[in-house]
Protein backbone atom coordinates (compact mmCIF):
# COMPACT_ATOMS: atom_id res chain seq x y z
CA UNK A 1 0.00 0.00 0.00
CA UNK A 2 2.59 2.32 0.77
CA UNK A 3 4.70 1.84 -2.37
CA UNK A 4 1.34 2.28 -4.14
CA UNK A 5 0.86 5.93 -2.84
CA UNK A 6 4.24 6.60 -3.65
CA UNK A 7 3.30 5.85 -7.12
CA UNK A 8 0.45 7.68 -7.31
CA UNK A 9 1.81 10.74 -5.60
CA UNK A 10 4.57 11.19 -8.11
CA UNK A 11 2.12 10.62 -11.11
CA UNK A 12 0.05 13.12 -10.00
CA UNK A 13 3.07 15.23 -9.64
CA UNK A 14 4.43 14.70 -13.12
CA UNK A 15 0.77 15.58 -14.17
CA UNK A 16 0.67 19.44 -12.73
CA UNK A 17 4.13 20.02 -14.15
CA UNK A 18 2.88 19.21 -17.39
CA UNK A 19 0.24 21.38 -17.16
CA UNK A 20 2.10 24.14 -15.87
CA UNK A 21 4.84 23.48 -18.88
CA UNK A 22 1.82 23.67 -21.13
CA UNK A 23 0.24 26.97 -20.28
CA UNK A 24 3.60 28.62 -20.10
CA UNK A 25 4.49 27.37 -23.63
CA UNK A 26 0.65 28.53 -25.23
CA UNK A 27 -0.72 31.09 -23.63
CA UNK A 28 0.69 34.75 -22.95
CA UNK A 29 0.85 35.66 -19.51
CA UNK A 30 -2.00 37.81 -18.20
CA UNK A 31 -0.21 41.16 -17.53
CA UNK A 32 0.64 41.71 -21.12
CA UNK A 33 -0.62 44.62 -22.65
CA UNK A 34 -2.25 44.43 -26.40
CA UNK A 35 -2.51 46.73 -29.32
CA UNK A 36 -5.54 47.15 -27.98
CA UNK A 37 -5.26 48.52 -24.32
CA UNK A 38 -4.83 52.05 -24.03
CA UNK A 39 -1.13 53.50 -23.84
CA UNK A 40 0.93 54.98 -20.67
CA UNK A 41 4.31 56.98 -21.14
CA UNK A 42 6.35 54.66 -18.56
CA UNK A 43 9.72 57.96 -18.32
CA UNK A 44 9.35 58.56 -14.89
CA UNK A 45 11.63 61.88 -15.48
CA UNK A 46 9.26 63.97 -17.25
CA UNK A 47 7.79 66.60 -14.43
CA UNK A 48 4.27 67.20 -13.54
CA UNK A 49 2.64 70.20 -14.83
CA UNK A 50 1.80 72.47 -11.66
CA UNK A 51 -1.49 74.80 -11.68
CA UNK A 52 -2.15 73.62 -15.20
CA UNK A 53 1.36 75.63 -16.58
CA UNK A 54 3.85 73.56 -18.38
CA UNK A 55 6.74 72.83 -16.60
CA UNK A 56 10.03 73.38 -17.67
CA UNK A 57 11.83 70.00 -18.68
CA UNK A 58 14.93 70.93 -19.96
CA UNK A 59 17.85 73.74 -20.43
CA UNK A 60 20.28 73.86 -23.08
CA UNK A 61 22.04 76.54 -25.28
CA UNK A 62 21.41 76.83 -28.90
CA UNK A 63 24.26 75.12 -30.42
CA UNK A 64 22.73 71.56 -28.51
CA UNK A 65 20.13 69.65 -30.23
CA UNK A 66 16.92 67.98 -28.33
CA UNK A 67 16.83 64.76 -28.40
CA UNK A 68 14.49 62.14 -26.10
CA UNK A 69 13.68 58.53 -26.44
CA UNK A 70 10.11 57.65 -25.00
CA UNK A 71 9.14 53.94 -23.10
CA UNK A 72 5.62 53.52 -23.94
CA UNK A 73 3.49 50.16 -23.65
CA UNK A 74 2.21 48.89 -25.37
CA UNK A 75 4.66 48.72 -27.87
CA UNK A 76 2.70 47.12 -30.52
CA UNK A 77 0.74 49.42 -32.54
CA UNK A 78 1.88 52.33 -30.36
CA UNK A 79 2.63 55.81 -32.78
CA UNK A 80 3.96 59.16 -31.11
CA UNK A 81 3.68 62.44 -33.04
CA UNK A 82 5.27 65.27 -31.71
CA UNK A 83 4.70 69.31 -31.31
CA UNK A 84 7.05 72.28 -31.31
CA UNK A 85 4.78 75.19 -30.25
CA UNK A 86 1.60 73.53 -31.58
CA UNK A 87 3.65 72.46 -34.74
CA UNK A 88 3.71 69.31 -35.70
CA UNK A 89 7.87 68.03 -36.15
CA UNK A 90 8.32 64.61 -35.56
CA UNK A 91 6.44 60.86 -35.46
CA UNK A 92 8.17 58.08 -33.68
CA UNK A 93 9.22 57.01 -30.36
CA UNK A 94 12.46 59.58 -30.38
CA UNK A 95 12.85 63.07 -31.55
CA UNK A 96 16.21 64.69 -32.40
CA UNK A 97 15.32 68.07 -33.29
CA UNK A 98 17.30 71.96 -33.17
CA UNK A 99 15.52 74.30 -31.82
CA UNK A 100 15.49 78.44 -31.39
CA UNK A 101 16.51 80.64 -29.25
CA UNK A 102 13.52 80.93 -26.88
CA UNK A 103 11.10 78.97 -24.30
CA UNK A 104 9.30 76.41 -26.68
CA UNK A 105 6.40 74.30 -25.59
CA UNK A 106 6.66 70.72 -26.99
CA UNK A 107 3.90 67.90 -26.81
CA UNK A 108 3.95 64.08 -27.23
CA UNK A 109 0.56 62.38 -28.12
CA UNK A 110 1.18 58.06 -27.83
CA UNK A 111 -1.80 56.68 -29.59
CA UNK A 112 -2.40 53.14 -29.35
CA UNK A 113 -5.86 51.26 -31.05
CA UNK A 114 -7.25 51.23 -27.56
CA UNK A 115 -6.86 55.38 -27.15
CA UNK A 116 -4.16 58.13 -26.74
CA UNK A 117 -2.13 59.82 -23.91
CA UNK A 118 0.13 63.05 -23.91
CA UNK A 119 2.84 64.86 -21.92
CA UNK A 120 3.06 68.32 -22.39
CA UNK A 121 6.51 70.48 -21.23
CA UNK A 122 8.67 73.11 -21.86
CA UNK A 123 12.38 73.74 -23.08
CA UNK A 124 14.31 76.67 -22.69
CA UNK A 125 17.35 77.46 -25.24
CA UNK A 126 19.54 79.55 -23.81
CA UNK A 127 21.98 81.98 -26.46
CA UNK A 128 25.46 81.98 -26.02
CA UNK A 129 27.22 84.38 -24.22
CA UNK A 130 28.46 86.01 -27.52
CA UNK A 131 25.33 85.44 -29.47
CA UNK A 132 23.46 88.99 -30.16
CA UNK A 133 20.43 89.12 -28.32
CA UNK A 134 17.42 91.78 -27.99
CA UNK A 135 16.02 93.78 -25.11
CA UNK A 136 12.28 93.15 -24.59
CA UNK A 137 11.19 96.93 -24.99
CA UNK A 138 7.63 97.20 -26.15
CA UNK A 139 7.69 100.47 -27.56
CA UNK A 140 11.08 98.49 -30.22
CA UNK A 141 8.32 95.59 -30.40
CA UNK A 142 5.41 98.03 -32.14
CA UNK A 143 6.15 99.39 -34.99
CA UNK A 144 4.50 101.24 -38.04
CA UNK A 145 5.55 99.68 -41.47
CA UNK A 146 7.73 102.38 -43.36
CA UNK A 147 8.84 104.25 -40.23
CA UNK A 148 12.38 104.82 -38.86
CA UNK A 149 13.08 102.49 -35.52
CA UNK A 150 15.52 101.18 -32.76
CA UNK A 151 16.34 98.21 -31.79
CA UNK A 152 18.41 97.72 -28.55
CA UNK A 153 20.16 94.72 -27.19
CA UNK A 154 23.76 93.07 -26.40
CA UNK A 155 26.26 92.05 -28.73
CA UNK A 156 25.06 93.79 -31.56
CA UNK A 157 28.20 95.27 -32.70
CA UNK A 158 28.16 92.50 -35.41
CA UNK A 159 24.83 92.29 -36.39
CA UNK A 160 23.88 93.73 -40.14
CA UNK A 161 20.24 92.57 -41.41
CA UNK A 162 17.16 92.16 -39.44
CA UNK A 163 14.63 89.78 -40.47
CA UNK A 164 10.64 90.45 -40.33
CA UNK A 165 9.61 87.54 -40.91
CA UNK A 166 10.90 86.76 -44.28
CA UNK A 167 11.53 90.31 -45.27
CA UNK A 168 14.84 91.64 -44.62
CA UNK A 169 15.42 95.71 -43.52
CA UNK A 170 19.37 96.78 -43.48
CA UNK A 171 20.45 98.16 -40.38
CA UNK A 172 22.77 100.05 -38.91
CA UNK A 173 24.93 99.60 -35.64
CA UNK A 174 25.26 102.58 -33.09
CA UNK A 175 27.89 102.66 -30.25
CA UNK A 176 25.52 103.28 -28.04
CA UNK A 177 24.14 99.88 -28.20
CA UNK A 178 21.36 99.80 -30.44
CA UNK A 179 20.19 99.05 -33.87
CA UNK A 180 18.78 101.81 -36.51
CA UNK A 181 16.83 100.68 -39.09
CA UNK A 182 13.65 101.30 -41.22
CA UNK A 183 10.45 99.05 -41.33
CA UNK A 184 9.66 97.59 -44.19
CA UNK A 185 6.72 99.33 -45.88
CA UNK A 186 4.12 97.60 -47.48
CA UNK A 187 3.98 94.29 -44.42
CA UNK A 188 0.90 93.81 -43.56
CA UNK A 189 -0.67 94.41 -39.81
CA UNK A 190 0.12 91.46 -37.32
CA UNK A 191 2.97 89.79 -35.22
CA UNK A 192 5.79 88.42 -36.85
CA UNK A 193 8.88 86.71 -35.98
CA UNK A 194 11.86 88.32 -35.74
CA UNK A 195 15.57 87.40 -36.39
CA UNK A 196 19.14 89.43 -36.39
CA UNK A 197 21.86 88.54 -39.32
CA UNK A 198 25.65 88.93 -38.46
CA UNK A 199 28.01 89.43 -40.87
CA UNK A 200 28.64 85.73 -41.39
CA UNK A 201 25.20 85.16 -42.58
CA UNK A 202 24.30 83.35 -39.24
CA UNK A 203 20.54 84.06 -37.89
CA UNK A 204 19.57 84.25 -34.26
CA UNK A 205 16.17 84.04 -33.26
CA UNK A 206 15.04 87.16 -30.83
CA UNK A 207 11.26 86.84 -30.40
CA UNK A 208 8.37 88.49 -31.69
CA UNK A 209 7.78 91.75 -33.39
CA UNK A 210 4.03 93.52 -34.46
CA UNK A 211 3.49 95.97 -36.64
CA UNK A 212 0.37 98.15 -36.77
CA UNK A 213 -0.99 101.12 -38.99
CA UNK A 214 -1.62 102.80 -35.45
CA UNK A 215 0.72 101.71 -32.51
CA UNK A 216 -0.79 103.15 -29.10
CA UNK A 217 1.54 103.57 -26.18
CA UNK A 218 0.45 104.65 -22.57
CA UNK A 219 3.50 105.94 -20.26
CA UNK A 220 4.28 104.46 -17.35
CA UNK A 221 5.58 106.30 -14.41
CA UNK A 222 8.24 104.87 -11.97
CA UNK A 223 9.17 106.90 -8.90
CA UNK A 224 12.15 106.51 -6.90
CA UNK A 225 12.79 108.06 -3.62
CA UNK A 226 16.16 110.03 -3.25
CA UNK A 227 15.73 111.64 -0.21
CA UNK A 228 13.70 110.84 3.39
CA UNK A 229 14.48 111.69 6.78
CA UNK A 230 13.20 113.85 9.72
CA UNK A 231 10.81 116.25 8.40
CA UNK A 232 13.14 119.73 7.50
CA UNK A 233 11.07 123.21 8.07
CA UNK A 234 11.37 125.66 5.48
CA UNK A 235 12.05 129.44 5.73
CA UNK A 236 13.96 131.92 3.58
CA UNK A 237 16.66 132.07 5.57
CA UNK A 238 16.72 128.42 5.92
CA UNK A 239 16.69 126.81 2.26
CA UNK A 240 17.38 122.90 1.94
CA UNK A 241 20.03 121.46 0.68
CA UNK A 242 19.93 117.79 1.01
CA UNK A 243 19.92 117.20 -2.75
CA UNK A 244 22.08 120.22 -4.04
CA UNK A 245 24.61 118.24 -5.70
CA UNK A 246 22.17 115.14 -6.80
CA UNK A 247 21.63 116.10 -10.50
CA UNK A 248 25.36 117.27 -10.95
CA UNK A 249 26.66 113.76 -9.36
CA UNK A 250 23.74 111.38 -11.13
CA UNK A 251 23.00 110.90 -14.76
CA UNK A 252 19.78 112.43 -14.58
CA UNK A 253 18.25 112.63 -18.48
CA UNK A 254 15.91 115.33 -19.64
CA UNK A 255 12.36 114.60 -18.84
CA UNK A 256 13.18 113.08 -15.61
CA UNK A 257 10.52 114.99 -13.04
CA UNK A 258 11.82 116.09 -9.42
CA UNK A 259 9.12 115.50 -6.34
CA UNK A 260 9.46 117.40 -2.86
CA UNK A 261 7.02 116.42 -1.07
CA UNK A 262 5.63 118.61 1.72
CA UNK A 263 3.24 119.97 4.43
CA UNK A 264 1.89 123.16 5.12
CA UNK A 265 3.22 124.54 8.79
CA UNK A 266 0.05 125.10 11.11
CA UNK A 267 0.71 128.03 12.20
CA UNK A 268 2.40 129.18 8.95
CA UNK A 269 0.88 133.01 8.07
CA UNK A 270 1.11 131.98 4.79
CA UNK A 271 2.83 129.39 2.42
CA UNK A 272 5.07 129.50 -0.46
CA UNK A 273 7.93 127.24 -2.41
CA UNK A 274 10.24 126.88 -5.31
CA UNK A 275 12.97 124.42 -7.06
CA UNK A 276 15.68 126.41 -7.29
CA UNK A 277 19.66 126.59 -8.72
CA UNK A 278 22.52 127.66 -5.69
CA UNK A 279 21.61 131.45 -7.39
CA UNK A 280 17.49 131.14 -6.39
CA UNK A 281 16.73 130.82 -10.38
CA UNK A 282 13.71 128.68 -11.27
CA UNK A 283 15.14 125.07 -11.82
CA UNK A 284 12.77 124.49 -15.16
CA UNK A 285 12.56 128.42 -16.27
CA UNK A 286 15.91 129.97 -14.79
CA UNK A 287 14.11 133.06 -14.00
CA UNK A 288 15.62 134.19 -11.21
CA UNK A 289 13.95 137.03 -8.13
CA UNK A 290 16.63 138.96 -6.31
CA UNK A 291 14.71 139.32 -3.36
CA UNK A 292 12.88 136.71 -1.56
CA UNK A 293 9.31 137.99 -0.54
CA UNK A 294 5.57 137.09 0.05
CA UNK A 295 4.86 139.01 -3.10
CA UNK A 296 3.77 137.47 -6.03
CA UNK A 297 7.54 137.42 -8.22
CA UNK A 298 8.37 136.36 -11.62
CA UNK A 299 10.58 133.63 -9.95
CA UNK A 300 7.48 131.30 -10.39
CA UNK A 301 6.92 130.70 -6.47
CA UNK A 302 3.98 128.26 -5.64
CA UNK A 303 1.22 129.34 -3.00
CA UNK A 304 0.87 126.21 -1.04
CA UNK A 305 -2.37 125.35 0.28
CA UNK A 306 -2.78 122.16 2.78
CA UNK A 307 -3.93 120.31 0.21
CA UNK A 308 -0.63 120.75 -1.30
CA UNK A 309 1.04 117.57 -1.84
CA UNK A 310 4.37 118.11 -3.22
CA UNK A 311 6.34 120.75 -5.29
CA UNK A 312 7.59 119.27 -8.69
CA UNK A 313 9.88 120.59 -11.48
CA UNK A 314 10.37 118.61 -14.89
CA UNK A 315 14.43 118.45 -15.45
CA UNK A 316 15.52 120.12 -19.04
CA UNK A 317 18.39 120.42 -20.82
CA UNK A 318 18.42 123.84 -19.35
CA UNK A 319 17.74 122.71 -15.97
CA UNK A 320 20.90 120.25 -15.61
CA UNK A 321 22.73 123.65 -17.26
CA UNK A 322 21.35 125.52 -13.87
CA UNK A 323 22.53 123.03 -11.93
CA UNK A 324 25.65 123.56 -12.73
CA UNK A 325 25.65 127.25 -12.53
CA UNK A 326 28.07 128.07 -10.28
CA UNK A 327 27.60 131.59 -7.39
CA UNK A 328 30.60 133.83 -6.22
CA UNK A 329 31.12 131.62 -3.59
CA UNK A 330 32.15 128.60 -6.51
CA UNK A 331 29.34 126.83 -5.12
CA UNK A 332 26.45 125.02 -7.74
CA UNK A 333 23.46 122.58 -7.36
CA UNK A 334 19.93 122.87 -6.37
CA UNK A 335 17.59 124.12 -3.31
CA UNK A 336 14.43 123.96 -1.98
CA UNK A 337 13.34 127.78 -1.32
CA UNK A 338 9.99 129.53 0.97
CA UNK A 339 7.96 129.54 3.40
CA UNK A 340 5.63 128.41 5.83
CA UNK A 341 5.96 123.89 4.87
CA UNK A 342 8.35 121.24 5.66
CA UNK A 343 9.86 118.62 3.19
CA UNK A 344 9.06 114.94 4.19
CA UNK A 345 10.54 113.42 1.07
CA UNK A 346 11.92 113.72 -2.30
CA UNK A 347 11.75 111.35 -5.76
CA UNK A 348 12.67 111.40 -9.09
CA UNK A 349 10.04 110.32 -11.40
CA UNK A 350 10.68 108.83 -15.05
CA UNK A 351 8.49 107.79 -17.27
CA UNK A 352 8.95 105.39 -20.24
CA UNK A 353 6.47 104.57 -22.74
CA UNK A 354 4.91 100.85 -23.41
CA UNK A 355 2.64 100.00 -25.62
CA UNK A 356 -1.09 98.79 -24.29
CA UNK A 357 -2.05 96.01 -26.11
CA UNK A 358 -1.21 92.31 -24.87
CA UNK A 359 2.37 93.26 -24.15
CA UNK A 360 3.91 92.46 -21.00
CA UNK A 361 5.11 95.62 -19.25
CA UNK A 362 8.06 93.63 -17.28
CA UNK A 363 11.06 91.40 -18.89
CA UNK A 364 11.58 88.25 -16.96
CA UNK A 365 14.17 86.46 -18.04
CA UNK A 366 15.37 82.78 -16.16
CA UNK A 367 19.28 83.19 -14.77
CA UNK A 368 18.58 79.78 -13.09
CA UNK A 369 16.79 76.53 -12.51
CA UNK A 370 17.27 72.73 -11.64
CA UNK A 371 16.85 71.52 -7.73
CA UNK A 372 18.21 72.99 -5.07
CA UNK A 373 17.03 71.64 -1.10
CA UNK A 374 17.58 74.66 1.11
CA UNK A 375 18.33 74.66 4.96
CA UNK A 376 19.52 76.18 7.44
CA UNK A 377 22.58 74.69 6.71
CA UNK A 378 22.68 74.54 2.71
CA UNK A 379 21.61 77.81 1.72
CA UNK A 380 21.07 78.25 -2.05
CA UNK A 381 24.34 81.12 -3.92
CA UNK A 382 23.50 79.72 -7.47
CA UNK A 383 23.01 83.42 -8.68
CA UNK A 384 25.24 84.80 -6.11
CA UNK A 385 27.96 85.63 -8.91
CA UNK A 386 25.48 86.26 -11.32
CA UNK A 387 23.43 88.86 -9.70
CA UNK A 388 26.84 91.10 -7.69
CA UNK A 389 28.26 90.97 -10.89
CA UNK A 390 25.00 92.43 -12.83
CA UNK A 391 24.43 94.85 -10.08
CA UNK A 392 28.19 96.26 -10.42
CA UNK A 393 27.90 96.62 -13.96
CA UNK A 394 24.49 98.31 -13.86
CA UNK A 395 22.90 95.43 -16.17
CA UNK A 396 20.43 95.02 -13.43
CA UNK A 397 18.99 98.08 -12.23
CA UNK A 398 17.18 99.86 -9.78
CA UNK A 399 13.02 98.29 -9.87
CA UNK A 400 14.22 95.13 -10.92
CA UNK A 401 12.14 91.94 -9.35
Amino acid sequence: MKLKNILTAGLLSLGIAAGLMSCSEDEDPFFTASSSDSPRILNTDIPQSKNGAAPNFSTINRTERFTYELIVTPVEGATAEWFVDDEKVAEGLSIDISLETGVHTIKVVVKTAGGETSRTFTVTVQPLATDPVLANKAKERLVKPGDEAVLHGTNLENVVKILIGVTAAECVYNEDGYLSYTVPAGLAEGVYNLYVVDKEGNSFACGEIELSENPVFTEIEVENEIWSGEATEVDWDKCFYGIKDYITNNTVKAGTVLRVYIERLEDADYAKGCITNINWKNIETGIGDDESTTDVNERGDVDITTDTKYLSATLSELSLTLAAEENPSHDKGIMVVGHGYKITKITIVSTDEEATADQTLGEETEIWSGESAVTWNATFEGVKEDTYGKIKDGTIKAGSV
